[in-house]
């Protein structure tokens, strides 16, 4: 149970809200990249989650870094606005992708939203913590995490609406009546596999047309995230094994 009380400081509610953006466009957003490669690409599926190592390596990098520089200066409150700024810069990367981009370019606007994302992953678990007293340490944690999934849930969900429906329009105008198969189906390798080299490039062109929509989708969210970050309070950080600020 998070204390409602936890939500009136302006840090903790800041620092869910960025998890909760983070997680619409980043987890939300992210799951539709294998099925990119997959049927833009024609990569296999192993091979679509292994093009994904660029992403989780940006990742992985930010968020070292972030911690490091936390380490040694003190300061956070800009990585989250810094965070919400990347992570659009990569969804808008993201969303220029076609049947005509590379995998050295893809790879590289992964890296950039994967980069963004790591700016904020673990922060705003510390600013929350660094937010609640010390006997709401677990409650302050437990609610960037709930944010985050929330936020991950309605992402995929929307995301999901969108892109289904937007893959259904532009696939009845590129593919031959009679052609057209499910969106459900589209996404399947042996479905695409069987189909003549004609309707096989119209689905990868619808495809990537309703990716593309799905992540110009995301950039609006970001600039809300943006816009709250940039209103997280610059609140010292306590000292290690001291009371929170509320104590």
């Amino acid at each position: 149970m998070i204390p409602p009380q936890l939500f009136r400081d302006r840090s903790f509610a800041v620092a869910c809200a960025v998890a909760a953006v983070g997680g619409a466009t980043g987890f939300g957003l992210a799951i539709y990249l294998p099925m990119f490669f997959q049927v833009v690409g024609g990569a296999g599926a192993t091979e679509s989650g292994l093009l994904l190592l660029p992403m989780m390596i940006g990742l992985l990098v930010a968020s070292m870094g972030a911690g490091r520089r936390i380490a040694r200066t003190g300061r956070y409150h800009r990585l989250p606005a810094a965070s919400m700024a990347l992570s659009a810069l990569g969804v808008a990367l993201l969303a220029t992708m076609d049947t005509g981009t590379g995998l050295l370019t893809a790879g590289c606007y992964m890296a950039v939203l994967g980069f963004g994302a790591g700016l904020s992953q673990q922060v705003v678990v510390l600013i929350a913590q660094n937010a609640a007293p010390r006997r709401d340490l677990g409650a302050a944690s437990s609610g960037v995490f709930a944010a985050r999934m929330l936020g991950t849930a309605a992402g995929m969900a929307v995301s999901g609406a969108i892109v289904s429906s937007r893959f259904a329009e532009e696939v009845g105008r590129r593919v031959p009546d009679g052609s057209v198969p499910a969106f459900r189906d589209a996404v399947r390798p042996e479905v695409l596999d069987a189909l003549p080299p004609p309707v096989r490039d119209g689905v990868a062109e619808a495809f990537a047309a309703a990716f593309s929509d799905v992540f110009l989708m995301g950039l609006p969210v970001l600039a809300a995230g943006l816009a709250a970050a940039l209103l997280l309070p610059n609140v010292p950080l306590a000292p290690r094994g001291g009371p929170g600020p509320g104590d």
